[in-house]
């Protein structure tokens, strides 16, 4: 495709520009058929294709015929490796409520409408009585929400513990394989000090190489998400002090764009100014009915340069396209 509402290009990635925009069009990766009435129908991301034993599996496919089942809330499937077939299907499946279904049952269903080699037995149920608390985003829907991400990724049949680091600004604790960082500057309305954000990249950088991880969320302690900057760091000093805040802060968000987990931001209060751009930032946001959301200014003589990722989509560490 290509035409105005495309994006330019890849953030400081020449390469996978290079490679998505060969012959002036741009490759979206999407694969797609044709019936002979004209109609054009979605089929899957070629990044997203699962190879079994030399068969290519569809994991939109799989995932419609579980969204079939009444008993299916959400779904999402995933490559996990095998040592006989490389690649075999593995579906993440989150209940409704009080359903009552096994996996067994679940796998025959599928055989009925699929070929068996699209379903093979390896289905995690998770029991979600509460889907819409942020609790539950967390603790159930991790692995939905890394695939609603369009990343890939082939899980190891063993998993580890991420170790607790110790921060001054910022805690850090992992669930599983979801991975939880919480600002934690309350009495200061949780400002994006340079001591704070510099905490932030080192703990996304930590993350990011840690692959029993999947999924990170990020949360605030306290009534407020994050006021943004902080102010006392942005008046009274001069220009290079000024230029080191706003660089921390293009890494900060730079960082939460190029680490392989998606992030998703659960916002409980008010998130202004760069803690609305740090939210902004992520892969999915997840907001309870206090929280509210702001861009204002302060006559500071100063103009924040620091990426608004929203405009422009994100890419991952392969060059893949992800939507904010």
């Amino acid at each position: 495709m290509r035409g105005n509402n495309v994006m330019l290009g890849y953030y400081r990635d020449p390469d996978a520009t290079a490679t998505a925009f060969r012959g002036g069009w741009f490759h979206s990766g999407d694969l797609a058929v044709m019936h002979p009435d004209g109609y054009i129908e979605v089929r899957d991301r070629a990044k997203d294709i699962i190879i079994s034993g030399g068969e290519n599996i569809s994991s939109l496919e799989v995932e419609r015929v579980l969204y079939e089942h009444p008993a299916v809330l959400e779904a999402a499937i995933v490559a996990r490796h095998d040592e006989k077939w490389g690649e075999v299907p593995h579906a993440y499946v989150l209940l409704r409520e009080d359903a009552g279904v096994s996996e067994q049952e679940l796998i025959e269903f599928c055989r009925e409408r699929l070929a068996h080699f699209k379903c093979r037995r390896r289905y995690t149920l998770v029991h979600c009585p509460k889907p819409r608390r942020a609790r539950s985003a967390r603790t159930c829907c991790a692995p939905i929400i890394a695939r609603r991400s369009r990343r890939s990724f082939v899980m190891p049949e063993s998993e580890t513990t991420t170790t607790i680091a110790k921060y001054q600004n910022i805690l850090f604790d992992s669930e599983g394989e979801v991975a939880i960082v919480t600002l934690n500057r309350p009495q200061r309305r949780n400002a994006l000090s340079l001591e704070l954000m510099t905490e932030l990249i080192e703990c996304l950088n930590e993350i990011g190489r840690d692959r029993a991880l999947r999924v990170v969320l990020l949360r605030a302690a306290g009534k407020v998400f994050s006021s943004g900057h902080d102010l006392s760091e942005m008046v009274g000093r001069d220009i290079n002090e000024y230029r080191q805040v706003f660089d921390v802060c293009t890494e900060l968000m730079t960082r939460v764009q190029s680490i392989p987990q998606p992030v998703i931001a659960e916002v409980q209060g008010i998130a202004t100014a760069a803690g609305c751009q740090l939210v902004a930032t992520c892969d999915l946001a997840v907001a309870s009915d206090q929280a509210a959301f702001a861009t204002p200014g302060v006559k500071i003589g100063l103009f924040c340069t620091t990426p608004w990722w929203p405009s422009a989509g994100r890419s991952d560490a392969n060059g893949r396209c992800r939507c904010c």
